[in-house]
């Protein structure tokens, strides 16, 4: 049995419809439908294209490094942070600048987050690593107690100790052969006491050591951007053991490093504040405990805050004195 039914094709034919039961016809029917439709969105796309060809500009590029395949490589040797046309934004009123900056600080002032020196190499554990919220604000506030403009003249009697030490040291003809490594020394021995209440005797100290082999590698690393990780983070997911992850294998080691760096001392003067351990930051926090009602407010547990906080204020003198010291740096600033 056939239907005949008012001309519905775009041709502005007849369609004859078979009864349902039978499909070859039914399956006739679309196709004819769909050929017309096919038609129209081929030549909207081939008319949008060619619209589009016509009214872009065919000027050749600014001259510049030859781009090779995926695009690797194409970064300049020289001045690699100097960039072309870069868009700027100036505040010159201090009614939006304050309104931008500290009415909502929140927003604008979190740092740039790197998968690999924070996330795969350990370094969210320090202040410089981690984003603006409410963990950030804990660990700044307990810093300041003792690291602020007010608070560090608590420290003067230390640092007046130790620079004539440096001033005794240097009147000896022999201590100018490596004045550098003399001044690192007892600045590192300032900064250690404050927070360990360990004195540095020499550069042969193990915790001296540890710092300045983690830090000197995340220096690197934020130099150069050598980690495709940082621009990929999916990449973090990748088995070690592939051709081509050696980046894992690397935050690996360099993970132990930095927790090395921040719980070895924290441990010793844990043990040794059962008995006679100096006054520093980390017997200060420990024999002061928040109560538990404040404890269960914090974002992290009150000894991991102290850690971070005393490991900070060791690493970041390294911190300083390498980015002060490494050629690239200095060209950088």
């Amino acid at each position: 049995m056939y239907l005949c039914t008012r001309p519905t094709s775009v041709l502005g034919l007849p369609l004859y419809i078979k009864n349902m039961c039978s499909s070859n016809s039914y399956q006739h029917y679309g196709a004819l439908r769909s050929q017309p439709t096919i038609a129209v969105l081929g030549f909207v796309f081939t008319a949008v294209s060619l619209r589009r060809w016509r009214s872009s500009p065919h000027l050749p590029y600014p001259p510049g490094p030859k781009i090779s395949w995926f695009g690797a490589g194409s970064l300049p040797k020289v001045a690699p942070w100097l960039t072309y046309c870069q868009p700027m934004l100036i505040l010159n009123s201090a009614r939006v600048t304050r309104d931008l900056l500290e009415t909502q600080g929140s927003i604008f002032s979190s740092r740039a987050h790197f998968v690999m020196e924070t996330e795969m190499m350990g370094w969210e554990r320090g202040i410089t690593g981690m984003p603006y919220e409410k963990r950030l604000q804990e660990h700044r506030t307990m810093l300041n107690k003792y690291m602020s403009p007010e608070n560090a003249m608590q420290h003067h009697s230390l640092e007046t100790l130790e620079a004539r030490k440096l001033v005794r040291d240097l009147s000896k003809k022999t201590y100018f052969d490596n004045v550098g490594a003399k001044v690192h020394r007892i600045v590192t021995s300032v900064m250690m006491q404050i927070a360990y209440g360990h004195e540095i005797l020499d550069e042969t100290d193990r915790f001296a050591t540890l710092a300045a082999k983690a830090v000197e590698r995340v220096g690197a690393i934020t130099l150069h951007g050598l980690y495709l990780v940082n621009f990929i983070p999916i990449l973090k997911y990748i088995p070690s053991w592939l051709p081509g992850a050696q980046f894992k294998r690397d935050a690996k080691v360099w993970n132990r490093e930095v927790k090395a760096m921040i719980d070895e001392p924290f441990e010793r003067v844990k043990k040794l504040n059962e008995g006679s351990a100096l006054s520093c930051v980390v017997t200060q926090e420990l024999e002061r405990p928040p109560s538990q009602d404040l404890e269960d407010k914090l974002s992290e547990p009150h000894e991991a805050m102290v850690k971070n906080v005393a490991g900070i204020c060791y690493s970041g003198k390294f911190t300083f004195k390498l980015f002060a010291t490494l050629e690239g740096w200095q060209a950088h600033l």
